[in-house]
């Protein structure tokens, strides 16, 4: 962000929002949600397991109430970032996940 005199501050580039058409004609396996607020793109999904398919996401440009690793607060500036999480069924359990 910089000053510009007499007319306030401005961005050094425009943001660029999330499409969620040009998002979801990336993807091959599930669907993708996309919402510019959102409390936590995790708890959206697990709120909603047993409508979900493989591959199914959450895309949010910001999140109120994410969760960082051990607990820690999750910081997330509206735009800067990508808040994602994904829901991925392992039919053989999460050690075939590493093979």
């Amino acid at each position: 962000m910089f000053t510009v005199p007499g007319k306030g501050y401005s961005l050094p580039e425009p943001i660029q929002l999330l499409d969620e058409k040009r998002i979801a004609a990336q993807i091959e396996h599930g669907r993708v949600t996309v919402l510019p607020v959102i409390d936590s793109t995790n708890q959206y999904l697990l709120d909603r397991l047993n409508e979900l398919q493989s591959g199914d996401a959450c895309v949010a440009e910001y999140q109120q109430a994410g969760r960082g690793r051990r607990g820690r607060k999750w910081f997330s500036p509206f735009g800067a970032n990508l808040y994602l999480s994904m829901y991925w069924r392992l039919e053989q359990g999460p050690a075939a996940a590493v093979d």
